[in-house]
């Protein structure tokens, strides 16, 4: 003889199954739950159907064949979101001019895993709330990492990528020349967003094409193997990054494009890619 279910299980399960389909947008009719749980009498399914309903876990919309839905309190709470400035155009082929030129702005979620790499200022101004024992910014555990300095000396040229619509120009810090990144949001660039449109094919191996977007998380280091924005001079490229004894490597996604290998005073990490987009229309900001 098959046990009987504890009280209450079978009805747990139930809401379990119907708040799941609905959130996947299917919600199921009655006849689905019977058959589902291996109820001989769809009654058994609707006397459930109408505790769960009479405990206010459902909500029963009459005349409807799938007539069930979540109660406001019980519905997953969207993460927050942030506007991230697009700018201009960056090649994913050979090097080329990095242009300020900010399109607009889209909207990105910020999860929890991409909240705790932001800094309190940074959450508050975009209206969010800082998670528990925030620190700022992110540091990188283990491996390969590197944010090496550009060679120009300090006082030379801006260039012309501008993470978070700031401007971005070599300073002297402590005898050595870097990039260190200004914005009118923040003093320090690091883990802000900006978004790129993509040009060029050399990265189609990864998934990325022309026309598609990438999110960036601005940030001065990056380790081997992370698909990276990096500035030579005033140019700017995406490219997945490698490092060797000496020498610091970027490598296309398409074997019709050649890896790109520089000195470390010849390159400087501007972001790491952290999403893709692409539109099936082209985007109207």
């Amino acid at each position: 003889m098959t046990p009987r279910t504890p009280p209450g299980q079978t009805r747990e399960q139930i809401y379990r199954f119907v708040r799941q389909r609905l959130l996947e947008g299917f919600p199921p009719t009655v006849r689905e739950i019977q058959e589902h749980f291996g109820f001989s009498a769809v009654q058994t399914a609707q006397a459930h159907l109408r505790r769960l309903v009479d405990e206010g876990r459902l909500i029963k919309q009459k005349g409807k064949a799938r007539g069930y839905a979540l109660p406001k309190s019980d519905l997953p709470v969207a993460p927050p979101t942030m506007l991230v400035p697009l700018l201009g155009r960056v090649q994913a082929g050979e090097l080329n001019t990095a242009i300020e030129e900010c399109e607009g702005y889209i909207p990105v979620q910020i999860g929890k895993g991409l909240r705790d790499t932001l800094t309190e200022d940074q959450l508050a101004r975009a209206g969010i709330a800082a998670p528990h024992g925030a620190a700022g910014d992110s540091g990188h555990a283990g491996g390969s990492t590197w944010g090496g300095p550009p060679s120009r000396a300090s006082g030379a040229g801006p260039s012309t990528m501008t993470p978070a619509g700031g401007s971005v120009s070599p300073m002297s810090a402590g005898g050595s020349s870097h990039l260190r990144a200004t914005s009118p949001l923040s003093g320090d660039t690091t883990g802000q967003l900006f978004a790129l449109r993509i040009e060029g094919e050399s990265m189609t191996g990864a998934g990325i094409m022309p026309g598609d977007i990438v999110v960036v998380r601005s940030q001065p280091t990056a380790d081997s193997g992370e698909i990276v924005v990096a500035l030579v001079d005033d140019e700017a490229t995406v490219k997945r990054l490698r490092l060797r004894p000496g020498t610091i490597e970027l490598h296309p996604e398409n074997p019709d494009f050649e890896p790109l290998i520089f000195s470390p005073n010849e390159c400087v990490i501007l972001g790491k890619v952290i999403e893709v987009r692409r539109y099936v229309e082209p985007l109207s900001l």
